[in-house]
């Protein structure tokens, strides 16, 4: 047996009417065709069959994913200097979007960390270990601005709720300390910075905003316990409203619910924590607390997001645990596990109806899974 190869592009045959309920581990195999060339090796070439899975893309995308906001297309990053995005349902690739270069550090691989779409789908923003973020057309993929004045990588790049900004995080330039690592909002059409979001001491690994496009909430992800911290500003002024501190290692995401009323948290120590401002007390301080923490995997947590209603999360984890969860917010349950990747499992992200989710893995596979109602 072998592991699909990172480069490789396939199509996985599946029955119609199969859910994403928890199937047994490593059901993708390589199989060998005559002369031990992989099969996968080949385009298009259907390998087999599993249970829960409809549809399976190899290539260089393991390590963000993300849906389009009409679910007809998803976006891809991963190793090398182009993302793609793919037709869901045909899983043709659309198009290439070239143009970040080679990492800042020469010690780090060359990856687009994140790919995202704006809310009319129009537009895409893509972050780079070269130091920049980049919008594109999402149309006909040419790049329409070049968003320089990171220090180091950028991690994250996403859009505000009204698609007119852009908010930035990364790492710090380690030449000089490393100490100084900003977060920058821009301007979405005109590519100009806005303001500087200055406090965090350490890598900042994602920035997203409130559904209401007025805070922002940021995750540092240092070595060391000062700097793990989450932080929620105010994306006017800048100011730091509220530092959240529960987790005991590094802090790798934070995302706004949909309603904005809480924020989860995930982190290497292996859990997620939902916050919100639920209660007499929190709500008087608009301050977030933390309501739950959510125990089950066994390696650090990778990615976490909201389904569209907001009443489910789904997370996924390391090479220890490569699984992604689908959790009930209300009760903390485990609804669904879903296994089959081999590899730290990257990304995930509901489709927009919230029927399906996407996962990647750092192999370099996507899978699409319908969710049992």
């Amino acid at each position: 047996m072998k592991h699909i190869p990172y480069a490789a592009f396939i199509l996985l045959l599946f029955t119609g009417g199969l859910r994403a309920t928890e199937v047994p581990f490593g059901l993708l195999p390589v199989q060998e065709i005559p002369g031990g060339l992989p099969a996968s090796d080949i385009p298009s070439i259907v390998i087999g069959q599993t249970q829960g899975v409809d549809g399976v893309w190899g290539s260089d995308i393991g390590h963000f994913v993300t849906f389009s906001p009409c679910g007809k297309k998803i976006a891809t990053s991963g190793r090398g200097f182009a993302p793609r995005i793919w037709n869901v349902e045909t899983r043709e690739e659309l198009l290439k979007l070239e143009g970040h270069t080679e990492s800042i550090d020469e010690h780090r691989a060359d990856l687009v960390h994140s790919v995202v779409f704006s809310p009319d789908g129009k537009k895409i923003a893509t972050a780079g270990s070269d130091a920049t973020a980049r919008i594109w057309d999402a149309e006909t993929g040419k790049e329409l601005l070049k968003l320089e004045g990171h220090p180091s990588e950028v991690y994250s790049a996403t859009f505000s709720p009204c698609g007119k900004k852009v908010v930035t995080a990364g790492d710090g330039d380690y030449k000089v300390g490393g100490l100084d690592v900003p977060v920058i909002i821009w301007n979405a059409e005109s590519g100009e910075e806005l303001l500087r979001l200055e406090g965090h001491r350490s890598v900042v690994y994602s920035a997203f905003f409130s559904p209401d496009g007025k805070q922002i909430v940021t995750t540092g992800g240092g070595h060391t316990n000062p700097f793990w911290s989450i932080r929620i500003w105010d994306a006017e002024t800048g100011k730091e409203v509220q530092r959240l501190q529960r987790h005991t290692k590094w802090i790798r995401s934070a995302i706004f619910s949909p309603c904005g009323t809480k924020v989860v948290s995930i982190s290497g120590d292996e859990t997620a924590i939902i916050w919100d401002q639920s209660g007499w007390s929190a709500w008087l301080q608009q301050r977030m607390v933390p309501r739950r923490t959510l125990y089950g995997h066994v390696d650090g947590l990778t990615s976490v997001a909201f389904s569209p209603c907001g009443k489910k999360l789904i997370t996924t984890s390391g090479e220890k645990d490569p699984t992604a969860r689908i959790w009930d917010v209300e009760s903390g349950t485990i609804l669904q596990t879903l296994v089959g990747h081999r590899w730290t499992v990257g990304s995930s992200a509901f489709s927009p109806c919230g029927k399906k989710v996407a996962t990647t893995c750092w192999g370099g596979i996507v899978r699409i899974w319908t969710l049992e109602e």
